[in-house]
């Protein structure tokens, strides 16, 4: 089972974006305009939204930092809930 956890196979890593796991893809897909393949991969691997936010929650927590102060202020609330209604829409 895929989680969010997940690290990526080796060719997958980018060390430069600190892209490690599945959950910092998809945050990587939506940070740089890729909002379809975002909803496309959490649908894939069965991810919802809220687990998303609950990921990123957590990264703001391992680096002692806010979300807002993570990926440049990208994940607003506005934004997670357009990718709700776009998962609710693609199930």
């Amino acid at each position: 089972m895929i989680t969010l956890h997940t690290q990526l196979d080796n060719e997958d890593i980018n060390e430069d974006e600190q892209v490690y796991t599945v959950g910092d893809s998809i945050l990587m897909s939506f940070y740089y305009g890729n909002y379809s393949d975002g909803i496309k991969e959490l649908l894939e691997y069965q991810i919802r939204p809220e687990e998303l936010a609950e990921y990123l929650e957590d990264k703001a927590e391992e680096y002692n930092t806010t979300v807002s102060e993570l990926y440049n202020g990208h994940f607003t609330l506005s934004l997670f809930s357009s990718i709700g209604s776009s998962f609710e829409q693609g199930r």
